[in-house]
């Protein structure tokens, strides 16, 4: 009995699949043809259009130094390629490695935009190190070499040890741009202290030691007397408590305050 009965079933079940294969199969061809193509090719298109729009724009900001191909070299993406699988992490780090850039965003905006952010250094004067000139941040970054002299007029860090009292000084430049501005020679003497030398022709002296308040008496003496702009001539503030100026001969005069 109950084979008898499950024999009926079995088959009908079967019968049953048999048809429901073919009406489906009979439903995929009947798609292929109102679509005039294969349904493999149907299936094949429809996954590469889900998997990514094409690349039509690239939109940066922020750039100032960072040169044009290397910026393209590093995000390595290319107009009519796939948006979606892009990975943006690696992206970023790839324009990180890049020597001006301090930081940076990639974002897509889909369906087919690429929005890319950076944050360069600001460069501030250029140190002498190993017979090179190099091109150094506000931050004391090395940047890169400045090998074709295209930041001749940034302040110049001179003397035996300046490169490792980069990172100090610049620390003391940091909220001084007007100094900054019209400084044109740093020299470090003696590997203990500075010799600055201004656009003006002026020098100024600075002593080894109380290097801040140093900094701030040269402001008020710049504030009161404009000691940074004289046409040549010596301000010495190695003595505490003591400023003397050093006029040229021409001026004829060569006061102490």
């Amino acid at each position: 009995m109950n084979s008898a009965k499950w024999k009926p079933a079995t088959q009908s079940r079967r019968r049953l699949l048999k048809g429901a294969f073919l009406l489906a199969w009979g439903g995929a061809i009947t798609v292929g043809a109102i679509y005039h193509q294969p349904i493999y090719s149907a299936i094949k298109t429809a996954v590469i259009t889900a998997g990514g729009s094409a690349l039509a724009s690239v939109q940066v900001e922020g750039t100032v130094y960072t040169d044009k191909t290397e910026l393209q070299t590093a995000l390595n993406i290319k107009a009519g390629e796939a948006l979606v699988p892009y990975n943006v992490g690696t992206a970023r780090e790839r324009l990180e490695a890049l020597p001006w850039i301090k930081l940076a965003t990639v974002e897509k905006k889909l369906p087919d935009t690429l929005n890319v952010s950076v944050y360069e250094y600001i460069p501030v004067a250029r140190v002498e190190e190993d017979g090179k000139w190099l091109v150094v941040s506000k931050d004391a970054v090395r940047i890169l070499e400045d090998s074709a002299n295209e930041f001749a007029g940034l302040p110049a860090l001179t003397g035996v040890g300046a490169a490792e009292a980069t990172s100090d000084l610049l620390v003391h430049l940091q909220g001084r741009p007007n100094f900054v501005a019209q400084l044109k020679t740093a020299n470090y003497v003696g590997e203990r202290r500075w010799d600055f030398t201004f656009k003006s022709g002026v020098m100024v002296r600075f002593p080894d030691e109380n290097v801040a308040e140093t900094f701030k008496l040269l402001e008020e003496l710049e504030e009161a007397r404009h000691v940074l702009s004289l046409v040549g001539g010596v301000v010495d503030l190695r003595l505490p408590g003591r400023v003397t100026l050093k006029i040229p001969p021409e001026l004829n005069k060569t006061p102490i305050l």
